[in-house]
């Protein structure tokens, strides 16, 4: 179903491969200028890891990396690149045909400069935060499907509750994992609930490697399982508020 509206605050298509050296401190120049026109933005940031050992005769190691950040001139479009991933962002989703146009032309781009890398992780997310000016916090009951919902029935009183996400994880087949995670997650954490708020998170993802001819394929396939699992999450009162109604 086509709806007029969402609740999606990130779609993210993400391929994982081994380091590539040359991005670890360069600016990946060549990528920038063959995606300049979409993406004109260029914001770096710089990423601080730790490794944290419980042998006190070892020292603390820090690693730095750089993210690679492109953005579109209203910064709702986000490509992110890094010596071992590449991730695209829409921030601003509007149908699937948009999304698929650059899902499909980003990494064709980047594996005409780099054919050698091979793909080690590829998935593809859907984050839903659903928010509706309603009181009732915590009464989900007309619009997510009820069995989402006994864990926030569990407790006695509600106004205890300061968030309660549930996570599931799911192999639709041999090679694809489903993450799932959904519930209130309430954005003043760890503050009392305050607004009608409820996430449908769904992440699916393989580490077995196939063709690049079989990228777009996989983003579609994909994006059904997703959708499928998002009906089978609402009700019909839920596909009203989509459609305005």
């Amino acid at each position: 179903m086509n709806y007029k509206r969402n609740f999606l605050t990130d779609v993210i298509v993400r391929i994982d491969f081994p380091v590539i050296l040359s991005l670890t401190n360069d600016t990946p120049k060549e990528f920038q200028e063959k995606i300049s026109k979409d993406f004109p933005i260029l914001d770096p940031m710089q990423e601080l890891t730790f490794k944290i050992t419980q042998n006190p005769m070892e020292t603390l190691n820090s690693k730095k990396r750089v993210i690679w950040s492109f953005k579109s001139k209203s910064k709702d479009k986000i490509i992110e690149l890094q010596d071992n991933s590449l991730a695209i962002n829409f921030k601003k989703y509007e149908d699937f045909d948009d999304f698929m146009s650059c899902a499909e032309i980003i990494p064709d781009i980047f594996f005409s400069i780099y054919p050698e890398i091979i793909v080690n992780k590829f998935g593809l997310r859907y984050i839903n935060q659903i928010s509706l000016k309603e009181k009732g916090f915590f009464d989900w009951s007309q619009y997510i499907n009820e069995k989402l919902l006994k864990n926030i029935e569990f407790i006695e009183d509600k106004n205890k509750i300061r968030r309660i996400i549930n996570h599931l994880e799911v192999s639709p087949d041999e090679d694809t994992l489903l993450v799932f995670k959904y519930g209130i997650f309430n954005n003043t954490y760890p503050a009392a609930v305050t607004k009608k708020e409820f996430v449908l998170d769904y992440d699916c993802y393989t580490r077995v490697t196939f063709d690049r001819n079989q990228f777009n394929s996989k983003v579609k396939s994909y994006h059904k399982l997703i959708k499928n699992e998002f009906e089978k999450s609402i009700t019909p009162a839920f596909r009203g508020v989509l459609n305005n109604e």
